[in-house]
């Protein structure tokens, strides 16, 4: 992973492999689900959203076997982020809703702000913006209580989309100076 993002993607794909050899080496479904997944992350890199799509589905359907629900919502946002970045809105909304139902019975915080901010956006893309302002209200709420910087600046820059998609530039400009605070 810090070899992907320092650019080194023909190193990061090695140990990638690696990875999954040494996965399939111990049986661990969980260290193989994993490296796939890895190799999805690099073909999202690489605007590859079909192949991104093929591993993320693969590594979801090892860990719906291990039952490792938190891997999952990573997968399922991943996917969702493939099809968003595909331009397939509503199979991304698809996604960052099973994300979020995983983040929920997870009772994570962390991931439950970051999906229904994912989510406002993908009301955007749907020109459903009275729900999408909902979820980035409700993602801002939850960072709040986290008092997560992260999550904070996400929410307000969802927040700040929310508005330039209904034509209130000065709100749209007022919660992208949060953001950047955060």
């Amino acid at each position: 992973i810090i070899l992907s993002a320092s650019g080194n993607k023909p190193k990061a794909l090695k140990f990638h492999q690696l990875s999954l050899k040494i996965g399939e080496i111990l049986g661990d479904r969980n260290t193989i689900a994993a490296a796939i997944m890895g190799l999805g992350n690099m073909k999202l890199d690489l605007s590859d959203w079909d192949s991104a799509s093929y591993y993320f589905k693969l590594a979801d359907s090892i860990f719906v076997l291990t039952e490792n629900h938190r891997s999952r919502i990573w997968t399922q946002n991943n996917l969702a982020n493939a099809a968003y970045y595909a331009e397939d809105y509503e199979n991304a909304q698809r996604y960052f809703l099973i994300s979020r139902d995983l983040a929920m019975l997870l009772k994570d915080s962390t991931e439950i702000s970051r999906t229904h901010t994912n989510l406002g956006w993908s009301y955007i893309s749907l020109n459903d913006n009275a729900t999408a302002k909902g979820m980035f209200d409700f993602g801002l709420e939850v960072a709040k209580s986290l008092a997560d910087d992260d999550l904070l600046s996400q929410s307000y820059v969802g927040l700040s989309d929310y508005y330039i998609a209904e034509n209130d530039y000065k709100n749209a400009l007022e919660h992208y100076a949060k953001s950047r605070s955060y």
